[in-house]
């Protein structure tokens, strides 16, 4: 097998691929700390069972743009699809791409 040395590439790999696998590993370690949060109770939690779709949830941040429980719950299922995505036969796919430096 021979070795791709070609500038063009090298730079593609190293400025664009290796910056944007770093990203995803981040992500989807994040992700998953988020899902757990949520699985372990914040899904159950009864301010937001009783609350209504379209009722916001007032952070820090809500008057940049109000998040309402509907947005919180569909980001969650995003995430839990993304998830599935990252989970290949119990490892995660980001780790099998080689250019992630495991962290």
């Amino acid at each position: 097998m021979a070795d791709i040395t070609d500038p063009e590439v090298l730079s593609f790999v190293e400025s664009v691929i290796r910056p944007i696998a770093e990203k995803l590993k981040a992500v989807d370690d994040n992700q998953q700390t988020a899902i757990a949060a949520w699985d372990a109770g914040v899904s159950t939690n009864a301010a937001l069972v009783a609350a209504a779709d379209s009722d916001t949830i007032l952070d820090q941040n809500s008057s940049t743009r109000p998040v309402t429980k509907l947005d919180l719950t569909n980001f969650i299922t995003l995430l839990q699809n993304i998830d599935t995505t990252m989970a290949v036969a119990g490892k995660r796919a980001v780790n099998l791409v080689p250019v992630v430096r495991l962290l």
